[in-house]
C-alpha cells in the first residue's frame, strides 16, 4: 500500500491508501478508524449500460457495512447485472447481512439509466439488527427491509461502495463502462450525524491476472464526494 493525495477542482484535498483487493472496485472508509463505530452508509448512482458482447459475464454493485475487513458479519445492498444469451443486461436487487440471509428480488425493475439511492444501517444500538433500503429514484419504487436478530454482530468497522466481480469464481467482469457513486453518507454511533467521508479512505482496484481491469478516482467537493469506477479492461 502507499498514501496517496488526490487533488480536486475545489481545492479540497482528500488522503487515501491505494489498495488491489482482487474481486473489488471502489473505496472502503475506516481503513484505520478505531473507534468501530460506522452505523450508516448511503450511496446513489447510476445504472450503468454495460457492454453486451460477452454473455454469462456479470457485475455487482453494492453499498455496505463491514465485509471487506476481517469482520464476521456484513451488512449490504445493491444489484446484480449479468448478460444474458440474447445480449441483454438482467439486472436484479439484492440485499445481505451475511453470513446466513441474502434476498434476490425481482420484483423491484431497475433498468440501465436508473438512478438508484441504497442505504444500509444499523437500526439501533443493536450490532445484530439492520435496515436497507433501494429506490429507484427514476420510476418511484422502494424496497427496504428490516433484519433483526440476527446470530453474527458487525463489527462496525468500516462502509464501502463498491463494483465487485460476482462471487462464484467462474463468471467473467462484465465491461460496466464506468459507475459513479454520489451522496456517499456515512455516519458514526447512533443515531449519530449524516458524514461526507474525506479521509480513513482507501481505494480498490479489480486485479485479474496480474494486472488492473479497474481505476477508481475521488471528486471532492464542499457538498460531496464522488467515487468514479472505471472499467479498463
Amino acid at each position: 500500500m502507499r498514501l496517496n493525495c488526490a487533488l480536486v477542482s475545489s481545492f479540497l484535498f482528500v488522503s487515501a491508501v491505494l489498495a488491489e483487493y482482487g474481486d473489488f472496485g471502489g473505496v472502503m472508509y475506516g481503513w484505520d478508524v478505531t473507534d468501530k463505530t460506522v452505523t450508516y452508509a448511503r450511496g446513489d448512482f447510476v445504472v450503468p449500460y454495460p457492454q453486451v458482447d460477452v454473455v454469462h459475464s456479470a457485475f455487482i454493485i453494492g453499498v455496505g457495512l463491514d465485509g471487506l475487513g476481517t469482520c464476521d458479519a456484513s451488512l449490504a445492498a445493491g444489484i446484480r447485472v449479468a448478460i444474458t444469451d440474447s445480449h441483454e443486461p438482467d439486472i436484479l436487487a439484492w440485499s445481505e447481512f451475511a453470513p446466513g440471509i441474502l434476498n434476490w428480488n425481482p420484483s423491484f425493475i431497475v433498468s440501465p439509466g436508473h438512478l438508484l439511492e441504497v442505504i444500509v444501517s444499523l437500526v439501533g444500538p443493536s450490532r445484530t439488527e439492520g435496515y436497507f433500503s433501494i429506490e429507484n429514484i427514476s420510476t418511484g419504487q422502494k424496497w427496504s427491509e428490516d433484519i433483526t436478530n440476527h446470530p453474527y454482530s458487525l463489527c462496525l468497522g468500516s462502509a464501502y461502495w463498491t463494483v465487485e466481480i460476482y462471487p462464484d469464481g467462474q463468471t467473467p467482469l462484465a465491461n460496466f463502462n464506468q459507475v459513479t457513486f454520489t451522496e456517499t453518507l456515512v455516519k458514526h454511533g447512533f443515531p449519530g450525524q449524516r458524514y461526507k467521508p474525506r479521509d480513513h479512505l482507501t481505494l480498490l482496484k479489480i486485479n485479474q491476472n496480474g494486472h488492473d481491469v479497474t481505476s477508481v478516482n475521488l471528486i471532492v467537493r464542499s457538498e460531496a464526494t464522488n467515487i468514479l469506477v472505471t472499467y479498463i479492461g
